[in-house]
């Protein structure tokens, strides 16, 4: 019996957000295809509301990673599947500017790549209410990230422990129930 690889959602520890200091309507450059068009360094800073930058940083525009973090992730995922938006930080009180990242996958990435099409529950304009992470699916997968109208990262059992080890900040981990 082939035992099955278990996937953890990536949740935030606390409620700290960033929010960009830039106009609104660059807010959504990040989200669905969009973020296809974005430049790997972004010319936009974003800044700390509250709290400071951790490793795992929810935003507005969807959680940022610092280099550590995608360091972490760039061991388990290869280059030609991965690339990442580099952005700038500005802390709370304006006194530095620290690094992070948000991952772009490429070739860009289908949801239903990953997801168990006849468990998982769609709107009726076709976006996804509840995914459900299919197994054989996932079974090369170390990290997702759902796009669409979810902002969802998930990581392999293995990638988590290597996070766990490296004292990753900021975030804490869901197991997922798999899907055939």
């Amino acid at each position: 019996m082939e035992i099955m690889r278990q996937f953890y959602k990536l949740l935030q520890e606390d409620d700290r957000k960033l929010y960009a200091t830039i106009e609104k309507g660059h807010e959504f450059d990040f989200w669905e295809e969009d973020i296809y068009k974005l430049p790997l360094e972004y010319p936009y800073k974003l800044k700390m509301v509250n709290g400071e930058l951790k490793d795992y940083t929810g935003s507005r525009i969807r959680p940022i990673f610092s280099k550590k973090l995608r360091d972490i992730i760039n061991e388990f995922v290869g280059e030609d599947e991965i690339e990442w938006i580099h952005l700038k930080v500005e802390s709370k009180d304006g006194s530095s500017l620290d690094d992070a990242y948000v991952p772009r996958f490429k070739p860009v990435p289908h949801m239903f790549d990953v997801l168990n099409e006849e468990l998982t529950i769609l709107t009726s304009d076709g976006d996804i209410m509840v995914d459900r992470l299919s197994a054989e699916k996932t079974k090369d997968k170390h990290f997702i990230r759902l796009l669409e109208n979810t902002l969802k990262n998930y990581v392999s059992q293995d990638l988590k422990k290597a996070m766990v080890k490296a004292k990753v900040t900021g975030v804490t981990y869901k197991k997922e129930k798999m899907y055939p």
